[in-house]
């Protein structure tokens, strides 16, 4: 129903949930690797729902916008799953 495979849903309601993490902080929550969620998030941020920002050696991701107004829609999604 939000047009996203649940993976990218997924990620885009951590992002929302803890603006500025970290891949590894991320990776962790979902349980991937870095390499994947790294991939993960450069598709979230070619559709305009994440943007990163490099601390040093660490990158942040942010959700945009657009992420947060679709937010209510992804739990709701995700309650009538669960």
């Amino acid at each position: 129903s939000t047009g996203l495979p649940s993976s990218y849903a997924f990620l885009v309601m951590q992002a929302n949930k803890n603006p500025g993490a970290t891949i590894g902080a991320l990776g962790e929550a979902l349980q991937l690797t870095p390499s994947t969620l790294t991939r993960l998030v450069e598709k979230m941020e070619q559709k305009g729902y994440l943007r990163r920002e490099t601390a040093g050696r660490t990158t942040l991701v942010f959700p945009t916008e657009a992420a947060t107004l679709l937010d209510p829609a992804l739990r709701l999604a995700w309650a009538s799953i669960y």
